[in-house]
């Protein structure tokens, strides 16, 4: 053979065919890059070849074109579309010449159709398809290759939107594969599933998907065809509403197809759609980055592809969602630019159109978003009748309607989106949309029973959906969307009143409180499970998710810092590793920043999803079931009452709990109307001075609304469990106005997230049981240099006052591990320091260990974190105490989250294994404060419960020293959250009254 080769195209030729064997074996072990190269090294000797064989001897030609045409190809899956064409272009010439009716000459024309298709030139893709299926006809070419072509016609006539016709020639194309060519028949599978799912019929999609991602995999696990049967998969679980599921398919097709290059147009569209999960879990910030990056590399590769448009609309929804309104607009009408340019009678076209309709109703364009939103149902309802698009259109002008009075209209709309959402998708966030606007017209109209059905049935969907979004900060956002078709559902139930309404509207807003902390609580029992002890393998699992945790840290804080700065140096930077020990970082631009994040957060992503796989238990996806009125009352005791709070956007309701009764109490005032009073009546302690009038008035008129109507249910002595909701998160009600003083004078009041969480806290086994391994461990900053703060006094102080076994560290002392091991087993844990808040990213939020300043760069960026504990560690310790204190600034703040209520340190340390916490709403002063620590500890080790023995320590203080305690800022700003009437280990002495006694001696 070799010999032969010579004969005919020389030493070239041999050097020809060697290089293209050298592609043909790098391409199939998806070296994409590599083989280009070995096919461009191949193309100079092919041409020679040519001259050696003295003319167009026809063999030497098609070897010629044979490279051309695999560079094709090839630049073609790299979405170098120039290049691609140019190579096709130049195949298709040289074949041409040679064997002008040849079924090569077919092959390179179908290559032509594949570039003008990947450009959006959809009428030429069609033409060179059909040109390519009539010249393989003429030459009885290959069944296998009539079957490509029939294919390839059908997937431009899809996105013509004639499914009917496509849907003819993929089936068409299906009899003939499954009987020659596996990978084809797979191809022909998804392209079916494609129909299915515009005609809304999932499960048939889903099983087509399965199918032929099945056949991909046996043929190439790592090829771009099993890539795209993952994205596909994950699609129709999006649709579902199983975002855990759909992110787990899209990764996975993201790390196949980085592996065919970065920037394709494959990894556009996997990073588009891993956009889409953070999109719809409520992540907009991360969903945007993900967006922008799509889109960048969309247009540099196909400015003009539907598919570049497709990431545009992705990209203009979350604009539209920041609120800004310019940007998205430029997104949408790009976008349809391309799309009408390609397909003006497409579905495509439709939704550009809807989306710049629901630009204008933003404007109270009323006029235009109706004209908008018309088009683009009759473009789908000759496309796409009956399907998910259609619905859209319907619920979007069913909307206008309803803005316009026309109810009756309205409803005829919702209802049509109704029927088609319940049969396409039923546990999907479309029909939850349907359900709750049908919900409020019958609302209106006064048909309660009908309302409450529908929000009922809506609800019932919410919860589903947020079981299947994923990891907990995932559900908790998923959740959010939803909360206010639970406050819908509460006020409807009471607004109907009928028998049992009050109990039902109870158990709802229970539902919707804390549900991401219940969650958590019952994933961190399962954790200290004395048989998840042997689950060694979850263990090291959470340590990587530390580790990356670390990293992600490092990344947010150069962010966060200014670094990243798009001027800065272009050069390649040394970016932190999981372990955070790099050399001195270099300064990076934002966009090399942004990528490592995204990378962290990908390996994050990919973890959870990991444990959650390997280890069900810890999952937890069920959480706790939420706690009924009858299973509230039945929780208490005749000496306590427990006021539950539900706030609503426009009004609220109280009810207050009894052991032997309930009373349900109407709070006028929504979610804007109680902040302001909130903050009117926290004037004075947040800013540090003595309460004005205005602050009596606001607390005067909160202590009106909310203790007033059930007065006669807390008599003196009671003790007040409070369930906040909304502003009331941040209002310590111990300085309400009661009788002749505030409310701390006469009652023990402590906090709860929510009933279930509470009762959760509750069954934790109590302390009495066993002996702690210490009765206290403290942990307090001192300032740079080493000179002591306050707060290492303070702990110094309560640790002698704990005697024997209790441990007090401060200074340098204080570290991760040193918290790590001495927190674990101790009955009180004590931090005196700061909080240090992250908005932004919550588990970042933390409490400070060191001096109060940022350390100078040093040879790691994560050196930056080392002086802070950050909630994501928290949630790693090993706790069993009874109360974890926070001594310090605002260690009960962060961002407030819909239904769930504060995010970060609490929600750690309580999965952690803290029964109840003690933290602060304000900035504290500091002797103020370490009196008031050292008389609630000492009422604690004389046996007092947490929530006892803090109330304790408030009124010895305002007693002693009256004029330092005159304001509430110095006295109020600690609040007990969680289950704070456990009994401690009594030593039998009474409590001291004073705060006279001196240090003992204590060992460290």
């Amino acid at each position: 053979m070799a010999g032969e080769e010579e004969a005919d195209g020389g030493p070239n030729l041999a050097a020809a065919i060697l290089h293209a064997r050298e592609g043909r074996d790098l391409l199939a072990a998806h070296r994409m890059g590599e083989a280009v190269e070995a096919y461009l090294r191949a193309l100079p000797y092919a041409e020679r070849a040519v001259a050696d064989g003295h003319g167009p001897h026809v063999d030497l030609v098609e070897f010629h074109s044979y490279v051309h045409d695999m560079l094709g190809l090839l630049h073609l899956n790299r979405t170098e579309l120039a290049e691609a064409e140019q190579h096709f272009s130049r195949a298709l010439e040289l074949t041409a010449s040679v064997t002008p009716l040849g079924p090569r000459v077919a092959r390179h024309l179908n290559g032509l159709g594949a570039v003008a298709r990947a450009r959006g030139d959809l009428c030429e893709a069609l033409r060179r398809y059909r040109e390519a299926l009539g010249h393989a006809a003429v030459v009885d070419a290959p069944a296998e290759s009539l079957a490509t072509y029939t294919s390839n016609i059908g997937t431009v006539l899809f996105a013509l939107g004639h499914y009917d016709e496509a849907l003819v020639l993929f089936r068409q194309a299906l009899e003939t594969d499954e009987r020659t060519d596996p990978r084809a028949a797979a191809t022909d599978l998804s392209l079916i599933a494609a129909v299915l799912v515009e005609r809304g019929d999932l499960a048939g999609a889903r099983d087509n998907y399965t199918r032929a991602l099945a056949l991909h995999r046996a043929a190439d696990p790592r090829s771009a065809e099993t890539a795209r049967e993952l994205v596909n998969l994950g699609y129709v679980q999006r649709l579902s509403g199983d975002l855990e599921g759909a992110l787990r398919h899209y990764l996975a097709a993201l790390a196949i197809d980085r592996e065919h290059g970065e920037e394709t147009a494959e990894t556009a569209t996997d990073l588009n759609n891993i956009s889409f999960v953070h999109k719809e879990r409520g992540d907009t910030a991360t969903a945007l980055e993900y967006a922008e990056a799509a889109v960048a590399i969309s247009r540099s590769r196909a400015p003009q592809s539907p598919r570049t448009a497709s990431h545009l609309v992705n990209l203009g929804t979350l604009y539209a969602v920041q609120g800004r309104y310019d940007r998205a607009r430029d997104a949408f009408e790009e976008a349809l630019a391309v799309d009408r340019a390609a397909a003006p009678r497409s579905p495509e076209t439709a939704r550009d159109l809807g989306n710049l309709a629901s630009l204008a109703l933003r404007e109270n364009d009323l006029d235009r978003a109706e004209a908008h939103w018309t088009e683009a149902l009759r473009l789908y309802e000759a496309t796409v009748p009956d399907s998910q698009h259609t619905a859209v259109a319907h619920t979007n002008l069913g909307a206008l309607a309803h803005r316009r009075g026309r109810r009756a209209e309205a409803e005829a709309h919702f209802r049509t989106a109704l029927a088609t959402d319940r049969r396409v998708l039923p546990d999907g966030e479309p029909t939850v949309v349907d359900l709750v606007n049908l919900a409020v017209l019958h609302g209106e109209d006064g048909q309660l029973d009908a309302a409450v059905g529908l929000f009922t049935e809506a609800a019932a969907i919410a919860e589903r959906l947020r079981l299947r979004a994923g990891p907990p900060q995932a559900r908790d956002d998923r959740f959010a969307r939803d909360h206010r078709l639970f406050r819908s559902l509460v006020h409807t139930l009471l607004r109907r009143g009928a028998p049992g309404d009050e109990a039902e509207a109870f158990s709802v807003a229970e539902r919707a409180r804390a549900r991401g902390l219940a969650d958590l609580v019952a994933r961190g029992a399962v954790l200290r499970a004395p048989d998840t002890d042997s689950e060694d393998g979850l263990r090291q699992l959470l340590a990587e998710e530390q580790a990356l945790q670390r990293a992600l840290l490092a990344v947010h804080l150069r962010l966060r810092d200014g670094e990243g700065d798009d001027r800065a140096s272009s050069g390649e930077a040394q970016l932190p590793s999981l372990d955070g020990r790099v050399g001195v970082p270099a300064p990076a631009p934002r966009a090399v920043l942004l990528a490592r994040r995204h990378d962290l957060q990908e390996q994050l992503e990919r973890l959870r999803l990991r444990m959650n796989e390997e280890f069900p238990r810890y999952a937890a996806l069920g959480g706790l079931d939420h706690r009924t009125l009858a299973d509230a009352r039945h929780g208490l005791d005749a000496g306590t009452t427990l006021l539950v709070h539900h706030v609503g956007v426009a009004r609220g309701v109280l009810w207050a709990v009894r052991h032997d009764g309930h009373r349900t109490v109407p709070v006028p005032l929504g979610e804007a109307g109680l902040r302001e009073l909130v903050d009117r009546a926290l004037a004075s302690c947040r800013a540090g001075t003595a309460p004005g009038d205005d602050d009596r008035r606001a607390a005067a008129g909160l202590a009106r609304l909310l203790l007033d109507p059930v007065a006669d249910l807390i008599p003196p002595g009671q003790r007040i469990v409070v369930v906040p909701e909304g502003p009331l998160l941040h209002l310590p009600w111990e300085i309400l106005p009661s009788g002749d003083g505030v409310l701390a004078d006469r009652h023990v009041v402590s906090y709860a997230p929510s009933v279930t969480v509470l009762s959760a806290l509750r069954a934790a086994p109590a302390r009495p049981e066993r002996e702690p391994a210490r009765p206290f461990a403290g942990f307090g900053v001192v300032a740079g240099g080493g000179s002591p703060l306050p707060g290492s006094r303070e702990v110094e102080l309560i640790a002698a006052d704990h005697g024997p076994g209790a441990v007090a560290l401060t200074g340098t002392d204080v570290d991760r591990a040193a918290v790590r091991r001495w927190s674990a087993g101790a009955a009180v844990v004590h931090f005196a320091t700061h909080g240090v808040l992250d908005d932004t990213e919550p588990m970042f939020s933390g409490l400070l260990l060191g001096a109060p300043h940022r350390p100078a760069p040093g040879p790691s960026d994560a050196e930056a974190e080392d002086d802070v504990l950050r909630v994501y560690e928290m949630f790693g310790l090993d706790l069993d105490a009874e109360v974890v204190v926070c001594s310090g600034c605002e260690t009960a703040l962060g961002r407030t989250h819909a239904g769930e209520g504060l995010l970060g340190m609490s929600r750690a340390l309580f999965h952690a294994g803290a029964r109840c916490l003690v933290v602060s709403l304000w900035s504290v002063p500091d002797t103020p404060t370490r009196r008031l620590m050292r008389a609630f500890h000492r009422h604690l080790r004389h046996g007092d419960p947490p929530a006892v023995a803090l109330a304790a320590a408030r009124r010895q203080v305002r007693r002693s020293h009256p004029h330092t305690y005159a304001a509430p800022w110095t006295w109020a700003a600690f609040v007990l959250v969680g289950a704070g009437e456990a009994i401690f280990r009594r030593s039998g002495e009474s409590c001291d009254d004073t705060d006279t006694r001196s240090p003992a001696a204590y060992s460290g």
